[in-house]
């Protein structure tokens, strides 16, 4: 099937959402070219534990970084190329509601992509 990633309006509505709470964090996933990713916004449990044994803050971030490296270039582009506007919805009542509320909030654009930008600066500073 074709990539979705940052195009479905709900996804990017119920993002946007969870960004305006402030105290939630954002974790992506996708299944890109055969191969689960997932950038996470911190630490994930599992980064904290290495062979059944709480590991230090400080190798338990060397994980996450290591992690987060494999995340696909691709998909990232595909966040920065985020038009809300253009996202799609599988009925017309769904995108028209969705689009309503983009325009009530504003600037969905700008403060999504500085927040997928605040995730991926590590991996990316690691990738070049």
């Amino acid at each position: 099937a074709a990539a979705t990633a940052f195009q479905r309006a709900w996804c990017i509505l119920e993002w946007l959402l969870a960004l305006q709470a402030d105290s939630l964090k954002t974790d992506i996933a996708v299944s890109f070219a055969g191969e689960v990713s997932v950038l996470t916004d911190g630490l994930a449990e599992a980064d904290l534990i290495e062979h059944g044994q709480v590991i230090s803050e400080e190798k338990a971030i060397q994980k996450m970084d290591e992690r987060n490296k494999d995340f696909p270039l691709e998909v990232l582009q595909l966040g920065f190329d985020l038009e809300a506007a253009s996202s799609v919805a599988t009925s017309l009542e769904d995108r028209r509601y969705i689009l309503e509320r983009f325009e009530q909030i504003g600037r969905c654009d700008s403060e999504l992509k500085a927040r997928l930008l605040q995730l991926c600066w590590r991996c990316a500073s690691e990738a070049v």
